[in-house]
């Protein structure tokens, strides 16, 4: 906390942005237990990396919108915050702007778009936007199909949302280690 980030902390890690960066891996999970800094290498830097070293638009799956709001309160405005490359991107109006709540999607200076859809609700929550980039976080808690669904489970149905990127999509999932039959494995 309130330090740059260093790869040399969790070596793995400049393996696995190298990879990403150089177009080597199209999907990546990483897991992990609780507290072992998954959810800065693996959920909010490819965010940042993806919204403002790239200006691309990137989707987030989440089980709820409340897990959105914590992730967005907790993890992704204060690392925008502390950068001071970054925090003049943040927005003056709409949502996520001068510590509003957010709703679905968050719009940056740079004209990148940060989107959220959940696990919740019908088939269409994860529908009607597109992106070349989704992170998916908490990935145990969304790999079962609704059982009204006609539609795939709901990871696969974010996954979806970059089939027009083809092979230059890029995918993350994180999730803490729960289970053996969970997703993320």
């Amino acid at each position: 906390a309130n330090r740059k980030f260093r790869s040399d902390r969790q070596p793995f890690s400049r393996l696995l942005f190298d990879a990403t960066e150089q177009g080597d891996c199209r999907r990546v999970s990483i897991l992990g237990p609780t507290q072992s800094g998954k959810t800065l290498i693996g959920f909010v830097i490819p965010i940042l990396y993806h919204l403002f070293e790239r200006g691309e638009n990137v989707i987030v799956g989440v089980p709820t919108m409340e897990v959105a709001k914590d992730k967005w309160e907790q993890d992704l405005l204060p690392a925008i915050e502390a950068s001071a490359k970054f925090r003049g991107l943040l927005p003056v109006t709409g949502e996520g702007s001068r510590g509003g709540a957010i709703k679905s999607a968050v719009k940056f200076g740079n004209g990148a778009t940060l989107r959220f859809m959940t696990g919740g609700g019908g088939d269409a929550a994860r529908s009607g936007a597109t992106a070349r980039v989704v992170v998916v976080t908490e990935v145990d808690k969304m790999d079962l199909s609704a059982g009204t669904s006609r539609e795939a489970d709901k990871i696969t149905q974010l996954e979806r949302r970059t089939d027009s990127h083809a092979d230059q999509a890029r995918i993350y999932l994180e999730c803490t280690v729960s289970y053996e039959q969970g997703r993320i494995w």
